[in-house]
Order: structure tokens, then C-alpha cells, then sequence
């Protein structure tokens, strides 16, 4: 699934470092893969006004989440997010709630 439908993150600890890469099954290491999530969310706070904002979140795979946590940077298609959550789906993958990074 992630191999043909995840999109490469770079996940990186606070102040750099190496970005975490996971065993590619032949021996190399690559990055890891998730499904990125960023759909608009509009809600009516009364008749005449809509509050909107983008929900930008990431399903990863369990195995490939390496020591990441609250507090990293994760580069996602050429934007880069802070992690702001991360939390188990208990199914084998990870959800990362995520904001738009500062600067």
C-alpha cells in the first residue's frame, strides 16, 4: 500500500540531524512513506460566517516512525510541518497531527 500510493518524509529532530530512514528490504535504507492528509474543514459559526482551516495530518506505518515525536520537523511534499501529535490508530499505523512549521 505505501509503496504505491505513500508520498517520501523526511522526519527530522528538533534543531537537525539526521532524518530518520528505515530498512528498504534489500539491504538499503530509505526514507519512510505515509498517506498525507490536508483537506479544508469549514465550519458555520452562525448564519453568516464560516470559519475554514486545512487539517493537516499523516498515516505512517507503526515500523517506519523511528523515534519520531512531538516537537519534530516533518517535510512533506516541499512544505515543512511541526509534529504536534502522534498517536496509534491500534492497527499497525500512526497518525501525526501536524502544523505548519514556523519561518
Amino acid at each position: 500500500m505505501m509503496r504505491d500510493f505513500g508520498t517520501d518524509l523526511t522526519i527530522t529532530p528538533p534543531g537537525g540531524g539526521a532524518p530518520i530512514q528505515v530498512d528498504d528490504g534489500q539491504g538499503g535504507l530509505r526514507l519512510p512513506r505515509g498517506i498525507f492528509e490536508d483537506a479544508f474543514e469549514g465550519v458555520d459559526v452562525d448564519d453568516e460566517t464560516e470559519v475554514g482551516s486545512t487539517n493537516p495530518q499523516l498515516i505512517v506505518p507503526s515500523h517506519e516512525i523511528g523515534a519520531s515525536e512531538p516537537g519534530w520537523s516533518l517535510a512533506v511534499n516541499g512544505i515543512t510541518y511541526t509534529i504536534e501529535v502522534l498517536k496509534s490508530d491500534g492497527t499497525g499505523f500512526h497518525v501525526f497531527v501536524l502544523s505548519y512549521a514556523a519561518g
